[in-house]
């Protein structure tokens, strides 16, 4: 059966890829991550990722210890075994989204549990 452009453009946004060999270049913030990720055959993709789902404290909006303490919570959550990414496309502002999971769980909802981040939907924060 055909697929209209529009179908493929809705699939394509809405699909979720999940990656087993990734390192953690950085931590940006509380809710962004440098990734190294291997796709196999010496190909590797390093990219900027935002945590889906969450907002973290602005140094600049809601002061430095909110962000120091988000910001240090998940480069602790990243160091923890079993990290595993599900990458699902870009947000309205073409930042790439993801999910990191570890041994502990998903550690997108574990900042919102701890206090560290607030649900977000992609709408006004």
């Amino acid at each position: 059966f055909p697929v209209t452009i529009g179908q493929a453009e809705s699939v394509k946004k809405n699909m979720t890829f999940v990656y087993l060999h990734v390192e953690v270049i950085r931590v940006i913030d509380g809710d962004t991550v440098e990734l190294n990720i291997d796709m196999g055959n010496n190909t590797f993709w390093r990219d900027t990722f935002r945590l889906m789902g969450i907002n973290a404290p602005d140094e600049n909006k809601d002061g430095k210890a909110a962000a120091d303490a988000a910001t240090a919570f998940l480069a602790d959550a990243v160091k923890e075994q079993g990290l595993v990414i599900h990458t699902h496309g870009k947000d309205k502002y073409g930042r790439r989204l993801c999910t990191v999971i570890t041994v502990k769980g998903n550690v997108n909802v574990r900042m919102i549990e701890a206090g560290h981040a607030v649900p977000y939907d992609g709408g006004k924060r």
